[in-house]
């Protein structure tokens, strides 16, 4: 009896949120984004409820999985909900549990009351504090989104239809061409896929007319403009939007189809706006040539790369494009470190720690294995990164070149132990660190180069 007794406690202690779920609530399949997180801790997400497979506006979640905590001996767990527009948030009781380090079990409550994106986080005990490891929850693309509002008969209004915007696409004299493209970052549920690119030549410079078709996801908002554009070497460019450049579509899934004229040396991108006047992209992906393809010169004679003239704006205002640092880096005391601030919008940004290649250009004594980290204000550690091309792909390596030359930046060889990362930066300051991997010291470059500014440009 003793040793049954003792088996229902042990059973009851590993499964501390085996209680009845709110009326109401079902299993919903769910995708999660993939996480960082502090070393040694980590959140598993592994079943999901709620009162709509959608998890809109209105709908009650819940939310079961597994915690490790190995980086602070005490944090509280949290189901919250980031949103595009600051406000104030009051979190419930249901949502959040106090932990100690160690490895467990969560059950958390939510009920969503504006459109955001759900996500479950790691928080220190102190209040207040910033999240030191997170992991959103969303619904599969293609989910159905709820109604936000009561299905009452109101008086008809114009809905928000994907494809009414957009002029039909003129596709004479374009052909398909072979494309890669570079991963975008997106918000829990959206996302861009690019299908099949079509233009008049496979090299995709100015004077080129460019069609690129797809599928389109959107959850985060009712509404949001899909935007074909160029992200130009020339600092501070800018240009009107053709209208096949531009479409506005509803939340839900579905295709697009548009077009773009080359004016400028750049790269490339598809991306998401909010339908409104201006704002800041918040997803999207660049797109290009697999590999340097140029015009032979004559016929039969070889490939010669096509030159090319970067035209200096008039409204260029001279913006801060790159900062590059060059110094000794060593364990311990010897890390290389600079700080970052970003204003008035968010901004993606390419940062390079350089190494290997650096033997290059005639610098003896490069530092082997650079390992790059940037962290938030208040020391939370953002991410972080060694050899730039391991796990890529050979499109997605061709990709992340093609990012590098067109900020200007020389290309690295595919396998160095150089360090890249591109990282969308929201307002404030920012700790960049190069330090060795392997404890041996070295001299190593820090690079830091702004990609395009991200708002939405001139409207026809």
């Amino acid at each position: 009896m003793k040793k049954l007794l003792i088996g229902l406690l042990l059973s009851f202690a590993l499964v501390p949120f085996a209680r009845a779920l709110p009326a109401g609530v079902s299993s919903v399949p769910f995708v999660t984004s993939q996480a960082q997180f502090a070393g040694g801790d980590g959140i598993t997400i592994t079943e999901v409820f709620s009162s709509s497979a959608a998890m809109g506006v209105g709908d009650t979640v819940v939310v079961r999985g597994t915690y490790v905590l190995a980086s602070r001996t005490a944090a509280v767990l949290q189901l919250l909900l980031s949103t595009s527009t600051p406000i104030a948030l009051v979190t419930p009781a249901t949502a959040r549990k106090e932990i100690a380090a160690g490895s467990g079990a969560f059950e958390l409550e939510y009920t969503v009351p504006v459109v955001g994106s759900l996500y479950v986080a790691f928080y220190p005990t102190t209040t207040p504090g910033s999240s030191f490891g997170r992991i959103t929850v969303a619904p599969p693309a293609g989910t159905p989104t709820t109604p936000t509002t009561p299905t009452t008969p109101t008086t008809p209004t114009t809905p928000v239809v994907p494809g009414t915007t957009v002029p039909p696409v003129n596709t004479a004299g374009v052909v398909a061409v072979p494309f890669a493209t570079l991963r975008g970052e997106y918000e829990a549920g959206d996302g861009l896929t690019i299908r099949q690119v079509l233009a008049t030549s496979p090299r995709m410079e100015p004077g080129d007319v460019v069609v690129v078709r797809g599928d389109y996801r959107l959850a985060t908002r009712e509404s949001a403009v899909v935007l074909f554009t160029l992200s130009a070497n020339a600092p501070g460019f800018r240009e009107a939007v053709a209208p096949n450049s531009r479409l506005t579509i509803a939340a839900g899934t579905g295709t697009f189809e548009l077009a773009y004229e080359i004016k400028q040396p750049g790269a490339l991108h598809v991306s998401l706006y909010p339908s409104g006047a201006g704002g800041s992209v918040f997803g999207g992906v660049y797109f290009a040539p697999p590999a340097a393809v140029a015009a032979p010169s004559a016929p039969g004679a070889p490939a010669t790369p096509a030159a090319v003239t970067v035209v200096n704006p008039t409204n260029n205002v001279g913006k801060l494009g790159n900062l590059s640092i060059r110094t000794q880096v060593s364990a311990g005391d010897g890390t290389l470190v600079a700080g970052l601030v970003v204003t008035e919008q968010e901004r993606y940004v390419l940062i390079r720690g350089i190494g290997p290649t650096l033997g290059a250009f005639g610098v003896s004594g490069a530092l082997k294995k650079p390992v790059l980290s940037v962290y938030r204000a208040n020391g939370d550690l953002m991410a972080t990164a060694g050899a730039w091309s391991a796990g890529l792909s050979a499109d997605q390596r061709a990709a992340y070149q093609l990012l590098m030359s067109s900020v200007g930046a020389f290309a690295l060889p595919v396998g160095s132990d150089d360090s890249v990362l591109h990282l969308r930066l929201t307002p404030g300051n920012y700790t960049i660190n190069v330090a060795t991997g392997d404890g041996s010291a070295g001299v190593a470059l820090l690079e830091v180069y702004t990609s395009p500014t991200f708002t939405l440009p001139l409207a026809p």
